[in-house]
């Protein structure tokens, strides 16, 4: 299901249409209740000793929707916000606060998401879908440019980020939604649309090796921060990583835990090659030229162990 920017039509879903990437149920645009979370967050793990919970929403916050403020909480986490996602017990997991200071005001929160969101695959893949409808589409037509099934509840997954598109003026209002030219500044950012999105769910289930080795890439082409946050890369292409670096994060820990240990780049070329990502091996350093995008589930994340390749439990704990 590998989605490129630079090729239309988006499909968001799998050929066979049995499985699809799953678009958040939540307003990230709604900077107060991202302010409650980092909040809670906060507080939560020194007081109570424990990573936050599902089971913990309604204690914790003002309503008894508990599936949005999770998925809330992962979109800020895919998005690059300080949250960490740590293992609990056998097959579950929590949040953790992995930031260093206060949490920021709301007008702060404000222009950290839209920096985040400018460059984030939902907000680039919708404004180029939209701007090539310059007569205006309606949510029930954008839903169909991007899944090929056609499932009840697709237009209430895309819903969210309309609206947030709308509440940042990148779009219009109203029924048939037309691209702003705040929006085509927006675009005109992401350089010669050299954007891949490989999901978990359609591309990598199951196969946890791979989801290791395409976690240490994006590990080791993330830089700038220093806690152990969601590898969103933010910077355009072309990146410079060396190989050695990345079967290191690889062979870390968590390998070996029912996922073989590599010695070579080998994999790395296999790995690359199978989406297609246009790439270079200089000696002992790999060249990637196009921005990449791994959309990855909580559970995802700690089935194949990349808590552990992050360090967060330690990282946390010895704060």
């Amino acid at each position: 299901m590998v989605v490129r920017l630079s090729n239309r039509p988006y499909y968001f879903d799998s050929i066979d249409r049995k499985r699809q990437h799953h678009f958040g149920r939540c307003y990230i645009s709604d900077n107060e209740k991202t302010q409650m979370i980092l909040e809670v967050l906060k507080e939560f793990y020194p007081y109570e000793k424990r990573p936050f919970r599902l089971r913990d929403v309604p204690s914790q916050f003002p309503t008894s929707r508990s599936e949005n403020v999770r998925e809330h909480m992962i979109d800020m986490w895919r998005s690059g916000y300080n949250i960490g996602v740590v293992r609990v017990g056998a097959n579950s997991y929590g949040f953790v606060y992995l930031g260093d200071s206060e949490v920021p005001t709301i007008e702060t929160i404000s222009k950290i998401t839209l920096e985040f969101r400018q460059s984030f695959p939902y907000t680039l893949f919708f404004l180029n879908e939209i701007r090539n409808h310059p007569s205006g589409i309606t949510e029930k037509d954008l839903a169909k440019h991007i899944f090929r099934s056609r499932r009840d509840g697709e237009v209430d997954q895309i819903h969210p980020t309309m609206d947030d598109l709308s509440r940042w003026k990148y779009i219009s209002t109203g029924n048939k939604r037309t691209i702003t030219q705040a929006g085509r500044i927006i675009l005109s950012k992401s350089e010669n649309n050299l954007l891949i999105f490989i999901d978990y769910n359609t591309d990598l289930l199951k196969d946890r090796s791979d989801v290791r080795l395409l976690w240490a890439i994006m590990k080791s082409i993330q830089t700038g921060s220093k806690n152990p946050t969601y590898p969103f890369i933010r910077n355009n292409p072309p990146y410079l990583v060396e190989c050695s670096a990345i079967l290191e994060k690889y062979n870390g820990a968590g390998c070996g835990q029912g996922i073989l240990k590599i010695h070579d780049s080998d994999n790395i070329k296999r790995l690359l090659s199978r989406f297609d990502v246009n790439y270079e091996i200089i000696k002992n350093s790999l060249l990637i030229h196009e921005k990449i995008f791994f959309s990855i589930t909580p559970q995802g994340y700690i089935q194949a162990q990349l808590n552990l390749m992050d360090n967060i439990n330690t990282f946390v704990v010895g704060r």
